[in-house]
């Protein structure tokens, strides 16, 4: 957003799509830089802040809350796609 500002561009933001192949990158490597039972016990605020605002956040929340591997990050996310 800002870089588009400072080139005089209109902000497009990120579709729905987008925000979950981010939240994924930022997961997985989280995973491999602290191993998966640390990265996913922190990686569960960042998701749900990608995830508001989407239809069925609240339960998807719920499920990243109690995931305990990437794998099953990655499917609760695909699901909301």
């Amino acid at each position: 957003e800002i870089r588009a500002a400072l080139d005089g561009e209109t902000f497009t933001p990120p579709d729905l799509r987008e925000r979950l192949q981010t939240a994924l990158l930022q997961v997985k490597l989280m995973v491999e830089e602290k191993g998966e039972r640390v990265a996913i016990a922190e990686a569960r605020k960042q998701v749900s802040w990608y995830i508001k605002g989407i239809a069925g956040a609240a339960t998807a929340r719920d499920e990243v809350n109690r995931a305990t591997s990437f794998e099953e990050i990655e499917m609760i996310l695909s699901h909301l796609i």
